[in-house]
C-alpha cells in the first residue's frame, strides 16, 4: 500500500512538474510573440526611414540639378551683360567722338548752344552778349526764339 502512495505521490509531483514546464513554455511563447511583434515594428520603422532617406536623396538630386541650371543661367546672364556693357561703352565712345566732331566742325554753333543754355537758365541779354560774344541783335533774336519755345523739361 505504501507503494500505491509512493506511486501516487510521484505521479502528482510529475504532473506538477509537467504543468510548470507547460506554464513556462506558454510564457516563453508569449514573450517570443511579443519579441516578434517588437521586431516587426522595428522593421516597419526601418523601412519608413529607408523610404524617407530615398525621398531626401531624390530631393537633393533635384536641388543639385536645379542649382546647376541656375548656375548656367547666371553665367549666361553675366556673358550677356558683359556683351551689353561692351556695346554700350563702344556706343558711348562713338557718340562722344561724333559730338566732338560736330562741336569742332562749327565753332559758331557752340556759341549759340551756350546762349540757349544761358537763356534757359534765366540769363539776360547782357549775359548772353558778354558770355557768348554776340552782338545785341543776335542776343535779342536768341532771347525771342527761346522765350517762345515751351520748356522741354
Amino acid at each position: 500500500m505504501y507503494l500505491y502512495y509512493i506511486v501516487a505521490f510521484i505521479s502528482v509531483v510529475f504532473l506538477i512538474l509537467i504543468s510548470l514546464a507547460l506554464v513556462r513554455a506558454h510564457k516563453g511563447q508569449q514573450s517570443t510573440e511579443t519579441l516578434l511583434q517588437q521586431i516587426a515594428k522595428v522593421e516597419e520603422k526601418l523601412a519608413q526611414q529607408q523610404t524617407n532617406q530615398r525621398r531626401i536623396e531624390e530631393m537633393l538630386t533635384e536641388l543639385r540639378s536645379g542649382f546647376y541650371g541656375l548656375s548656367d543661367k547666371v553665367k549666361s546672364l553675366q556673358q550677356h551683360q558683359s556683351q551689353e556693357r561692351s556695346f554700350v561703352e563702344s556706343s558711348v565712345e562713338s557718340l562722344s567722338a561724333k559730338f566732338q566732331e560736330l562741336e569742332s566742325a562749327d565753332p559758331g554753333s557752340r556759341l549759340y548752344s551756350k546762349a540757349a543754355k544761358l537763356i534757359a537758365s534765366g540769363g539776360t541779354i547782357e549775359d548772353v552778349m558778354m558770355e557768348c560774344d554776340l552782338p545785341r541783335a543776335e542776343a535779342e533774336l536768341m532771347m525771342n526764339l527761346h522765350a517762345n519755345q515751351p520748356d522741354t523739361k
